[in-house]
């Protein structure tokens, strides 16, 4: 967004939110808060906080309102792209999310997006989220090997899944 940081500060903490640091996101007055980093330094600083009690995000997700396909956000979620945390898992997914320690790099991307899929399966009531994608696989033709399953990449033991969650990996890290 024009003329602010590209990083989001974030915090769910209840001094922080008692000592008016940041503002809700969305309507959740006891959940998840979002602060400038002068607000955030300044709690540090003064001992009401500690840098882990802060969560930053970079980069930005834009959903355009009242587009005739989209209806933004809440249309994703009826689409069943997104799901809305209930308030009683808040504390958990934050906690989960916090196991991300660092900047991002190619070094430390399969740990962040464990950890990211960790704090997913803790938030959803979804069972999507809970499937096992790592499932044994036959290597060839076998018991077990589906000539006609389509989940395979064409001629061999690897998923289709696998492949393009591999793909996807790579084109993050760089």
């Amino acid at each position: 967004i024009q003329g602010q940081s590209p990083l989001m500060w974030m915090h769910n903490s209840a001094k922080l939110r008692e000592a008016g640091c940041g503002s809700p996101v969305g309507d959740a007055k006891n959940g998840i808060w979002r602060c400038s980093q002068s607000d955030a330094t300044g709690a540090i600083e003064k001992g009401i906080a500690r840098p882990s009690d802060f969560l930053i995000a970079s980069g930005l997700s834009v959903w355009m309102k009242g587009q005739q396909d989209s209806d933004g956000i809440q249309g994703e979620i009826r689409k069943g792209n997104f799901e809305v945390i209930p308030s009683s898992k808040y504390e958990t997914v934050w906690k989960k999310l916090q196991n991300q320690k660092d900047v991002l790099t190619k070094m430390n991307l399969l740990q962040n997006l464990s950890d990211l899929n960790d704090a997913w399966e803790a938030g959803s009531s979804s069972d999507k989220a809970k499937e096992d994608v790592e499932e044994v696989v036959t290597e060839g033709i076998g018991e077990g090997f589906d000539e006609d399953n389509d989940s395979f990449v064409h001629n061999s033991d690897v998923r289709v899944a696998k492949l393009s969650d591999d793909a996807l990996r790579s084109w993050i890290a760089t």
